[in-house]
């Protein structure tokens, strides 16, 4: 007061500076109120969170006591899918899954390069792949929100039966000209030998010989395939392999095949007549999509 005298400022004007004083200091503390009230330490201009601590709590819980929940289903407890999500990871879950590393991205890159390929570069390509067909489908597509270190906590394993009321495992391979006869294992299983006697001389080895040098086999990095026993096979018959980058199945068009005879099978009655079932609807599948299957890594 006394600066603002000496300086020649009436009593009103005093008043006034005193009361501007005053009305910023209080606008300084709500301000670090609002931004140590903040999780992350920072003022935001935009539109105020709808959230409360006790909703984060009910969320974490629901979260717990379903653990196979979607964001989507998740959504109905608290406001929009983006805030359940940050929820979800500040609450130390996080979505389990199989991470491509830098090598896994290079080998995808480097196959991707095909897209400058031909029809009669691709018309060389067999497709091949293997899958197992029960009478209680059992997709296994399940999303599992958990904390580190939890991975073999009994809430979150699911337990499934190995064959679920019964169940064939069959071999298949697509090309542009067509699909080959659906292979069953009559054990139920595929191993190295049976892949190299029953699956690579019985099928791939006349296909080569008739397509000739151009031949391209293509397989996934299975187990049987990559054995001894399959590469001396394949060296002895000059078969030529496609290099297949790892934890990749998404680019194999088999994988798109399986899945639409799946669905057909699931539309149909089954009771033990699964065999007679996936062998009619392979032979029904439409032709354009073995055919076009193929073509789909370069589009």
């Amino acid at each position: 007061m006394r600066i603002l005298h000496v300086n020649g400022f009436s009593e009103d004007e005093r008043k006034q500076k005193i009361e501007d004083i005053k009305k910023n200091i209080r606008d300084a503390i709500l301000t670090l109120e609002a931004i140590s009230n903040r999780r992350f330490g920072r003022f935001s201009q935009g539109r105020p969170t709808a959230r409360t601590s006790a909703n984060d709590r009910y969320f974490t819980l629901c979260t717990r006591r379903n653990r196979t929940a979607t964001p989507t289903l998740l959504r109905f407890f608290l406001v929009s899918m983006s805030t359940v999500c940050r929820r979800l990871y500040e609450g130390g879950f996080h979505k389990a899954t199989s991470h491509l590393l830098s090598r896994h991205r290079r080998d995808r890159l480097q196959w991707g390069r095909h897209v400058h390929w031909t029809p009669d570069q691709w018309r060389a390509v067999f497709f091949t792949n293997e899958s197992r067909f029960s009478l209680e489908s059992d997709s296994r597509r399940y999303l599992i929100w958990r904390e580190p270190g939890t991975h073999y906590h009994p809430s979150n394993i699911c337990e499934r039966y190995a064959y679920r009321r019964g169940s064939v495992c069959v071999w298949g391979s697509i090309s542009l000209s067509g699909g080959t006869d659906l292979d069953v294992f009559p054990r139920g299983t595929m191993n190295d030998q049976v892949y190299r006697d029953d699956i690579l001389d019985a099928y791939m080895r006349p296909y080569a010989g008739a397509i000739s040098d151009a031949f391209l086999l293509q397989d996934d990095n299975a187990r049987p395939h990559r054995v001894s026993i399959v590469d001396d096979y394949l060296q002895q018959e000059t078969i030529m392999g496609m290099e297949w980058p790892a934890r990749s199945p998404d680019l194999n068009p088999n994988e798109h095949v399986w899945d639409a005879l799946g669905r057909r099978l699931a539309a149909l009655n089954l009771t033990l007549r699964l065999l007679q079932c996936l062998q009619e609807q392979w032979l029904s599948l439409p032709v354009e999509l073995t055919i076009e299957l193929p073509m789909e890594p370069h589009n």
